[in-house]
């Protein structure tokens, strides 16, 4: 949701919970308008703590032996959370770059989330 709400916002489409937008005091609905309005960083705040929290859940209930079948969840789950940290450093709004992972990063965690998941 975060690092696409601009491009969904260009295809008038808005994935923010409309109670995020009224704590932001952002009135409007319309997507181009919210991702424009200086609360914009505000609203987005409920969706990244939310973030947070289930990547914490999810890594406190992996399993301390995985079986391998489960290798491809926990690289997602590596690839994933490096993303949204990627976002976090790069920041939202329309002003700033679509957060990407270079091939490096990706072989990073796709190794790093290989060998913990044995």
């Amino acid at each position: 949701i975060l690092r696409d709400v601009e491009e969904d916002a260009a295809n008038s489409r808005l994935y923010l919970p409309r109670e995020a937008l009224t704590q932001a005091g952002i009135k409007s609905c319309a997507p181009l308008i919210v991702v424009n309005d200086p609360g914009f960083r505000h609203a987005c705040e409920p969706v990244i703590s939310r973030a947070k929290q289930r990547f914490s859940e999810a890594q406190a209930l992996w399993p301390e032996k995985a079986e391998k079948s489960l290798r491809p969840a926990w690289i997602m789950l590596r690839l994933y959370e490096a993303l949204f940290n990627k976002i976090l450093i790069i920041g939202l709004g329309p002003d700033k770059p679509r957060a990407r992972l270079s091939k490096m990063e990706k072989v990073f965690h796709l190794c790093a989330g290989y060998l913990r998941a044995r």
